[in-house]
């Protein structure tokens, strides 16, 4: 389905394939998905930061050089809370899909999640 969505390039098939997979879904299957959605997207995210606090890990500043030395550190620190951001607003939604789940006797959520692909329509 997503796979057509990229090729196409296009919004409206986009709406027209995410439709097509939801239609006929009760509402509460719909609101677990959204919440698996937005778990993939909050994980994209946090492996970005992960690569980006990997990078600056391996940065070195000139001996004597405080200024830069307080400068990484305070940008090492600040991906370090917005990766902990995200780890918090992932746990959050998958104990909110648990909740559901219980709530409405659904089935728990597979444990083999692999978050969705990013789809971009080439469009801004």
């Amino acid at each position: 389905m997503l796979q057509d969505a990229k090729k196409s390039k296009s919004n409206e098939t986009l709406n027209r394939l995410l439709c097509e997979k939801i239609n006929g879904l009760p509402l509460k299957e719909m609101v677990v998905m959204g919440y698996e959605l937005q778990i993939g997207r909050y994980e994209v995210e946090r492996l970005r930061l992960v690569g980006d606090l990997h990078h600056k890990n391996k940065l070195k500043t000139r001996p004597g050089d405080l200024d830069s030395e307080r400068f990484l550190r305070e940008q090492k620190e600040m991906v370090s809370e917005q990766i902990g951001t995200f780890d918090s607003r992932i746990e959050r939604c998958k104990t909110r899909i648990k909740e559901l789940c219980e709530k409405f006797a659904m089935p728990d959520p597979a444990t083999d999640y692999t978050p969705p692909e990013r789809i971009s329509t080439g469009e801004s």
